[in-house]
């Protein structure tokens, strides 16, 4: 099984919180790239804060 079955529990399939966080905790280096490819993966994350 691919890795991404172990973080997401299915196929990485979008750029949101339940993708974009175990990333930035698995793979920090690899998440640290994100936002040159997907600007709007940081401001996902502040979203979700906000509105917890």
């Amino acid at each position: 099984m691919p890795i991404d079955y172990e973080w997401y529990g299915r196929s990485f399939d979008g750029l949101d919180y339940r993708f974009i966080e175990p990333l930035s905790r698995h793979a920090p280096e690899d998440y640290a790239r994100d936002p040159d490819w997907c600007p709007l993966a940081e401001p996902e994350l502040l979203r979700h804060d906000l509105t917890r």
